[in-house]
């Protein structure tokens, strides 16, 4: 959403908090020693083990965002 914003308004704001989303994803959702990553966090950023959807990791939208967010990047 970010990238599609900053794509819109060109604005520096996008990107600064994009900076700041990418930040808290690594710190809070990556398990390096599982080599995956957290599916959900309550507000407080603390680890949700309840299933939230299947009981499987879905491999189809991360790539298929990742695939959008690339074709965003400003040049």
């Amino acid at each position: 959403a970010l990238l599609y914003a900053y794509r819109h308004c060109k604005e520096s704001w996008c990107l600064s908090w994009l900076k700041e989303v990418e930040e808290y994803a690594w710190k809070h959702f990556r398990r390096p020693h599982l080599q995956e990553w957290i599916q959900k966090l309550d507000r407080q950023g603390r680890v949700l083990e309840k299933t939230v959807a299947l009981p499987v990791k879905d491999p189809f939208h991360l790539p298929r965002a990742l695939i959008y967010c690339l074709t965003l990047i400003p040049d």
